[in-house]
């Protein structure tokens, strides 16, 4: 059991890693577009916000109409790619499916048992977890933070 719980754990571990380098690739490939695509929403937000300062109530409505459907450009580019991140936990738990999906584990309380996904669930969140710790812990760019010793 211990084999199978250390399995399900790497399995996710790799589902992480790999929806991780999916989201950096998607993110070198169209940065440039997303870095636009905010700054648009930004730039018009601003501009919106001080045609309501100066009174201008129609360049106000115009200019935050056009806000908005920045903004929804912006936001829905980033859950894009963001989304990008989860496609290989699906792919496991298909692996998991086909390797185990006749195994039921004994749960008090129930009659069949639970299925291979409460535990893969359960080792996916803490690896997402232990990944985004350690992308702290080493920085954005995967390198140990340098420490100044101040005396």
């Amino acid at each position: 059991m211990a084999a199978w719980w250390a399995g399900t754990f790497v399995l996710a571990l790799w589902a992480v890693a790999l929806g991780h380098g999916t989201v950096y690739l998607a993110r070198a490939i169209n940065g440039s577009l997303l870095e636009r695509s905010s700054f648009e929403a930004r730039e018009f937000s601003n501009k919106s916000m001080d045609a309501l300062r100066s009174g201008d109530k129609e360049a106000y409505k115009a200019i935050n109409s056009l806000a908005n459907d920045s903004f929804g450009k912006s936001f829905f580019q980033q859950v894009a790619v963001s989304a990008g991140s989860l496609w290989p936990a699906f792919l496991g738990a298909a692996w998991l499916e086909a390797r185990f999906g006749e195994i039921r584990f004994a749960v008090p309380w129930t009659e069949n048992g639970l299925n291979f996904v409460p535990p893969y669930l359960i080792c996916y969140i803490a690896a997402r977890i232990i990944w985004g710790r350690a992308k702290r812990a080493f920085g954005a760019n995967g390198h140990a933070p340098v420490v100044h010793n101040e005396r």
